[in-house]
């Protein structure tokens, strides 16, 4: 009578033979997740130190109600960032995204 056997035991390999072996095109993916991975894991820069340091002070000026003294290219930068929002001519406000900033930062 013939035994049955397993197709490792057939080609004689154990059973830490893989089943398949991986492709150049599948190397490749696993190398570029293995990069983003790494590139998400390290903590995000939102704002340069000039822009933080500008939104800190509108964020200081703007709580005591006496205007604010940041000049207006760096509150048009934050705005274009998104972490205030241009009210009406001068007038800014802070948004969620950058009450948010601000804690983390």
């Amino acid at each position: 009578m013939n035994e049955i056997r397993t197709w490792r035991e057939r080609i004689g390999v154990g059973a830490n033979f893989p089943l398949h072996v991986p492709t150049d095109v599948e190397r490749a993916m696993e190398a570029e997740i293995a990069e983003l991975r790494d590139h998400i894991a390290q903590p995000a820069t939102l704002l340069g130190e000039e822009e933080l340091a500008g939104l800190r002070r509108f964020d200081e000026c703007a709580r005591d109600g006496e205007g604010y003294d940041v000049p207006a290219e760096m509150m048009a930068r934050l705005a274009e960032i998104g972490v205030v929002r241009r009210l009406a001519g001068r007038y800014f406000s802070v948004t969620e995204f950058g009450a948010r900033v601000l804690e983390i930062g």
